[in-house]
């Protein structure tokens, strides 16, 4: 599997990082993200929105190796467009079934596109937040990881709390995040 990574791979321009922090609960679910987008050949965006609406009552958002540009600046990979595809496709508000099918997508453009991968064996996180047809809460998520038996797709769901005990979520650089976390309003 990793000789699909190497040699012929595209040229191409990785847009990654993200620190986000989410609090799930059963009546709501909030997200807090950066917006930097940034590239080894160009500045900075810091206007760059990492929040994809998916519907009405549903979003998604993504950390790690979440953008791809060749050489010519095209979109070879965009985790944000592709969870809005998964999402029309399956019309489905079951986000278990939305992440996973999401994960396959970008295991499989990741493949097929050759792109390489270096560094976190986590190679992309995509976060599914909205609500069923019940009107409940729900949070799912797909992480692709890199193995040494080739790419994986984990996808997990979050539980949602109550009041202080809502779950809380976060990504970055851990000093920076928990300072985030801990400001109290």
């Amino acid at each position: 599997m990793l000789l699909l990574f190497c040699g012929a791979a595209i040229a191409q321009t990785l847009h990654h990082g993200s620190f986000f922090a989410a609090a799930i609960s059963s009546e709501y679910v909030i997200v807090a993200i950066d917006s930097r987008a940034s590239s080894d050949r160009a500045q900075p965006n810091d206007r760059h929105c990492k929040i994809q609406p998916l519907s009405e009552s549903a979003f998604f958002f993504a950390t790690g190796l979440s953008y791809v540009l060749d050489r010519n600046s095209n979109v070879v990979l965009d985790a944000g467009q592709t969870a809005k595809i998964v999402f029309d496709q399956l019309r489905s508000r079951n986000l278990d079934r939305v992440a996973e099918s999401w994960g396959e997508k970008i295991k499989a453009e990741y493949i097929v596109k050759k792109i390489r991968i270096r560094g976190n064996p986590t190679i992309v996180t995509g976060f599914f937040a909205g609500t069923d047809e019940a009107g409940n809460i729900n949070f799912s998520f797909a992480k692709v990881d890199y193995r040494s038996s080739g790419l994986a797709i984990t996808v997990e769901r979050e539980t949602p709390g109550s009041g202080l005990t809502a779950p809380l979520l976060y990504s970055g650089h851990a000093e920076i995040m928990q300072e985030f976390m801990s400001v109290q309003n």
